[in-house]
């Protein structure tokens, strides 16, 4: 019997270590600069009716042996209804079988994959006293964008912005005790 490895947010989010995503991340860039990785135009199909976008992104790499995608929906209505603006999952299939090894949830997966560039370019390029950081909303990539950062530099102080002061204050509260608990920085 074929098993899949079947990953919820909260399972990626107990298993990301922020630090080794970036180093990944770094190797994820090398292995497309040297065609070992390929990554085709993503596909767009839009709802009118529904206001809502749905992107298709293939994948395929060598040190992996396996293809995948990312499937997500982009749908401006969801956030004055109470969910997240993005929804979506991303696979792994084995290249040789074609087999699915697994399926995850994209967008706690986005978030961070995003983050881990972001990271990488704080570590290559960020002086290394740097102490401040700044991030723009105050939703998922923000949470992980800040968390990026604050694994690669010791960031004592931390400008955020964002349309809604309410939800900037439970942010903040936030990522100030998860930052911490990482033990990232001197906050």
């Amino acid at each position: 019997m074929q098993k899949i490895l079947v990953l919820s947010k909260n399972d990626i989010e107990k298993l990301v270590d922020m630090k080794e995503l970036i180093e990944n991340m770094k190797d994820a860039y090398k292995m497309l600069s040297s065609n070992e990785a390929k990554i085709p135009n993503r596909i767009h199909l839009t709802s009118t009716k529904h206001q809502s976008t749905a992107l298709f992104m293939p994948f395929y790499a060598d040190k992996i042996n396996s293809f995948g995608f990312k499937f997500v929906c982009v749908s401006s209505s969801n956030p004055k209804n109470g969910l997240p603006l993005i929804h979506g999952f991303v696979t792994l299939i084995d290249a040789q079988t074609g087999k699915l090894l697994s399926i995850m949830e994209g967008s706690s997966l986005t978030a961070y994959r995003t983050a881990a560039g972001s990271g990488a370019a704080v570590d290559i390029f960020a002086k290394e006293d740097t102490k401040t950081a700044a991030v723009f909303g105050s939703g998922a990539q923000a949470e992980t964008q800040l968390e990026a950062i604050c694994s690669k530099r010791e960031i004592n102080t931390i400008y955020a912005y964002a349309q809604n002061a309410e939800k900037l204050q439970k942010f903040a509260q936030k990522m100030s005790k998860k930052i911490e608990y990482r033990g990232y920085s001197n906050l």
